[in-house]
């Protein structure tokens, strides 16, 4: 074996099947599928603190989505690849990661832009770009999980839909930040505080040329979590702390909209 390569190979066998009743006009359709999708994986370590890693996969995901003649959509297939930089730093405590990715999917359910109350399966589409994540601690106390993603979707391959179209419900940038300071030491030790923000990007809702563009929108969330004995953790989230009026998703002329402020409560048991 070489001590600077590591290689994953894998792959699943599947095997689907779906009954479909359209309760409007009684149509019933049926879908039977057996399916072997591969996946292979490099990393080469360059260093200690840095390694390389590139990822090939394919993919299938049953659609449950029906066209307006009552048949479900057949399944959703893709192709994926990955290469990256990881990164560790402050002597392993902390790890950055910088990617590529190029995927292409066939099959892809979305709203039918001649009727929005169905769906039609895209030809092709394209989605790549570059995701960036940072996890770890800073310090002994201080933890941080963060990260940033640029995706250009679009439909690549269609004879009804427009070619170059972006893909609904994709925002071009999203990202993430975490905080959390746990006390190490003395009568409060175990218990952390902590804040975070999600930013989600313009996207549009629908392929219909009327389909509503919705609005990019950030929320701001807080936990709070304290061991009450060994292997039980009393947590606190507050999520939408500044009660943020946003749509989550949208699917044709309908939007979706995201939780309101709350609170939750929740004790865990480890075994």
């Amino acid at each position: 074996m070489l001590p600077w390569l590591k290689v994953l190979v894998g792959g699943r066998l599947e095997r689907f099947k779906s009954d479909n009743l359209n309760l409007r006009n009684g149509v019933t359709s049926a879908f039977k599928q057996t399916v072997f999708t591969p996946r292979l994986g490099t990393v080469f370590v360059l260093t200690r603190q840095v390694s390389l890693y590139g990822s090939y996969a394919r993919s299938n995901k049953p659609n449950t989505a029906a066209d307006v003649n009552g048949n479900v959509l057949d399944p959703e297939r893709g192709t994926s690849y990955e290469a990256g930089v990881k990164v560790e730093l402050l002597d392993g405590k902390l790890s950055a990661t910088a990617a590529l990715f190029h995927t292409t999917k066939q099959n892809v359910a979305t709203t039918d832009p001649y009727n929005l109350d169905y769906s039609i399966a895209a030809g092709q589409v394209r989605s790549r770009g570059i995701d960036i994540s940072v996890t770890g601690n800073i310090t002994r106390a201080w933890r941080v999980v963060g990260g940033y993603a640029y995706a250009d979707s679009e439909v690549t391959k269609d004879n009804r839909l427009t070619l170059g179209q972006r893909l609904p419900n994709t925002p071009r940038h999203s990202a993430s930040l975490l905080n959390v300071y746990e006390v190490p030491d003395g009568a409060l030790k175990g218990l952390g505080v902590g804040a975070g923000v999600t930013y989600v990007g313009g996207r549009i809702a629908g392929m219909a040329t009327t389909a509503p563009y919705i609005r990019p929108y950030a929320t701001v969330n807080l936990l709070a979590y304290y061991p009450l004995a060994e292997n039980v953790k009393l947590q606190v989230n507050v999520n939408n702390l500044l009660d943020r009026k946003y749509a989550e998703r949208g699917f044709g002329s309908n939007l979706y909209p995201g939780a309101p402020l709350s609170a939750v409560a929740s004790i865990t048991v480890g075994l």
